[in-house]
């Protein structure tokens, strides 16, 4: 029998077995936290320090984050480290005492902590609200703010004049740092993309780069017509007179534009953005600076491209289209060998495709689904009708679920490991779906009010009264730290949740 001796210290109540020989191997105790769950490996890591040692270790902290679903959110480095809290109480991680015994906490262990405390915000209503209407105003007075994009260091925002105003995150409200005109004037900027501080915009079917040159000053690095039609474009003058392209883009550009045909996809933790549409192909852009703009090489002479989808890290990217020799099929390309990699057959019309870790969705224009295995290839399962057409604008796809508003029912069906998860209820008839939030939680709009709700229990958990226009339509996505709810007629309205 062993004995063990257990050691109070005057300057700490807490009580820790003092070094004893282990109950058992470190590798049978590691198995047995590898089935815990986080509140009792907590536990476990206040017994002795030999059991904490065992306990702070990466890889087992690690699985508790993939379980969450967390990983993305710390894939990016710069979300806790650049960003100011605007939410009490504000996140502190654990220091380390001078003299302790204790080893620092595993960097996987304070990213836990840290999504944990975000995910606390979230589920009990904590936040903080930014109106851009009123910052805009300081610094140009009104103008009308047509699109939109931000990451944990700065916020860019298009407006109808063809301007883009960039503006640095605060804990207060974000400060405006610099004005850029971009080649047309009063032509609307109607997509803005983001990467570090470089930006992209389309202006009616022109895409243009954006990088800081030395002087810290955004100059336009290349652009190219998204259009099929459209000649030549003329060269950008070094003096930054660029009246030949303004005269191209009067003469040429309304007559072969069709905005509804123009579409683009993103991979969000990634500065790669794909476009395609009247131009018959693809066309995939790097924001890294030195980054680029290629096009995919499409293995068939006729098509019609129906959706792309980025994978992981941009690695990938899944193109699903229509062609008379092949039928419907989706593509794998290789986005580092710029080769097809695989080709995925469907029977029906696939309408759009997501991506979504190892697996990939299809929904065809009767609204069925189809869960692909990307590793292995082929279908995964395919999903009972949930009563959708493709038409239906309250379908969402979002990281592992799918979510749909059909009248007043709500669902979703979740397939983060291939297990197809059913879960539906009845909401008022005139809310609506917006977007989903961190982890079981989701969005709905009731007239000016937004209302958080859980998919674990059903239930609502809290309403953020009257931020809303009742005559104006709206639109939300999601980053994790915050919601973004974007109006027709409205500025962007921020709610922060870190």
């Amino acid at each position: 029998m062993q004995i063990i001796t257990i050691h109070t210290s005057s300057s700490n109540s807490s009580t820790m077995l003092e070094e004893a020989e282990p109950f058992l191997p470190p590798e049978i105790l590691s198995m047995i936290f590898e089935y815990l769950p986080a509140s009792d490996i907590a536990n476990c890591s206040l017994v002795c320090i030999k059991w904490r040692e065992e306990i702070n270790r990466n890889e087992l902290w690690r699985r508790l984050c993939l379980q969450r679903g967390w990983a993305e959110i710390i894939d990016q480095p710069e979300v806790w480290s650049q960003t100011t809290s605007r939410v009490k109480p504000n996140f502190k991680a654990p220091e380390q005492e001078e003299g302790s015994r204790l080893s620092p906490l595993c960097s996987w262990h304070i990213d836990f902590l840290q999504c944990a405390h975000l995910y606390n915000n979230w589920k009990n209503g904590y936040y903080a609200v930014q109106e851009f209407d009123e910052i805009v105003s300081e610094q140009l007075g009104h103008v009308l703010i047509t699109s939109m994009d931000l990451n944990r260091m700065y916020v860019v925002l298009g407006d109808e004049t063809g301007g883009v105003t960039i503006w640095k995150q605060a804990k207060e409200k974000p400060e405006f740092l610099e004005y850029v005109s971009c080649l047309f004037s009063d032509a609307v900027i109607s997509e803005i993309f983001l990467e570090g501080t470089s930006f992209a915009v389309i202006q009616l079917g022109l895409l243009q780069v954006y990088h800081k040159n030395d002087s810290g000053k955004y100059s336009l690095c290349y652009f190219k017509a998204m259009i099929d039609k459209a000649p030549e474009l003329p060269p950008l003058s070094p003096s930054g007179n660029d009246k030949a392209i303004d005269d191209w883009f009067v003469e040429n550009i309304y007559e072969y534009f069709e905005e509804d045909e123009f579409r683009y996809a993103r991979a969000c933790p990634d500065p790669v953005v794909a476009f395609w549409g009247t131009i018959k192909s693809v066309e995939v852009l790097s924001l890294k600076p030195g980054g680029n703009l290629k096009s995919l090489q499409l293995p068939y002479e006729t098509y019609k491209i129906s959706d792309v989808a980025l994978g992981s890290h941009a690695s990938v990217i899944y193109v699903a289209l229509e062609n008379n020799v092949v039928g419907n099929v989706i593509l794998e390309y290789s986005l580092e060998k710029d080769v097809c990699v695989k080709q995925l057959k469907d029977t029906s019309t696939i309408m759009r495709i997501h991506v979504n870790y190892n697996f990939l969705v299809s929904v065809n224009k009767q609204g069925i689904f189809t869960i692909w295995d990307c590793v292995k290839g082929g279908k995964h399962c395919v999903l009972p009708p949930l009563g959708l057409t493709f038409q239906d604008t309250s379908l969402g796809l979002f990281g592992d679920s799918i979510l749909y508003q059909s009248g007043n029912t709500i669902g979703s069906v979740l397939h983060s490991t291939g297990k197809i998860q059913f879960n539906k209820f009845e909401v008022e008839p005139s809310t609506k779906f917006l977007t989903k939030g961190m982890g079981d939680l989701f969005i709905l709009r009731n007239g000016e009010d937004v209302e958080v709700w859980s998919w674990v229990d059903k239930t609502w958990k809290y309403c953020i009264k009257g931020i809303l226009r009742k005559d104006d339509r709206y639109v939300a996505w999601c980053n994790d730290a915050c919601i973004v709810l974007w109006g027709f007629y409205t500025p962007p309205i921020l709610i922060w949740f870190w």
